[in-house]
């Protein structure tokens, strides 16, 4: 299972002052989970780095938004990584992503 952050969904909350919003924040961040991380994926398999931090940066802002806590840490890292340029570095973290996803959908 993935390690949520319940003081981010606390604060959404909090912000919007709409449960119901929140809720629909999170289905649709998580439906796209697999989408995001298939593109980062292409992209760093790929060498592109252009694509991968677009990627990687979209990750990581869905992913802190609704707490999805260990998206964050990967997609920093990756992020790191990519602009250190050691694409297989971020590669390698990368790859470890889809099967993320289940546990986290």
């Amino acid at each position: 299972m993935c390690e949520l952050d319940l003081q981010a969904l606390e604060r959404l909350a909090s912000d919007t002052g709409d449960l119901a919003f929140v809720r629909r924040l999170i289905d649709t961040c998580t439906a796209m989970l697999s989408g995001r991380v298939d593109r980062l994926v292409d992209a760093l398999v790929a060498s592109d780095v252009e694509t991968a931090l677009d990627a990687v940066l979209s990750l990581r802002v869905s992913s802190t938004m609704v707490g999805l806590t260990d998206f964050v840490e990967h997609a920093r890292d990756i992020e790191a990584d990519v602009r250190r340029g050691d694409l297989p570095g971020a590669r390698a973290t990368g790859l470890t992503l889809p099967s993320s996803v289940d546990a986290a959908v």
